[in-house]
């Protein structure tokens, strides 16, 4: 073999090996990439169920805090009526037992203690 032919050959070997070196190379980077991927996906998954569970104990708590200030109310119409107490309990017995219910039982109750 002549000299060209030996450099051209060293060359070629030299350029397969560099080649496989960038490829390995190019590999690990990629497994290390999807590896932080991975654990950046699993983090953000957590995360965002976290986030659902305290939504759901907020949407949760404003349900009970509506319902609190409902009562509430009640209670401060309850406290600032003037009617006579008879008078409160035959409204809330309207509303609690309906109409129908206050119809039916009207003749037996009496008009005003």
């Amino acid at each position: 073999m002549n000299l060209r032919m030996c450099l051209i050959k060293n060359i070629n070997e030299n350029f397969e090996k560099l080649n496989q070196k960038v490829e390995n190379r190019l590999d690990l980077m990629n497994t290390k990439v999807e590896e932080r991927l991975s654990k950046g996906f699993e983090e953000t998954t957590k995360t965002f169920g976290n986030v659902l569970e305290r939504l759901s104990k907020i949407d949760e708590a404003q349900k009970k805090i509506e319902a609190l200030s409902s009562n509430v109310v009640s209670l401060q119409d309850v406290l600032t009526d003037k009617k006579k107490p008879w008078d409160i309990w035959r409204s809330s017995a309207l509303s609690n037992f309906g109409i129908s219910f206050w119809r039916k039982k009207r003749q037996t109750l009496p008009e005003a203690i």
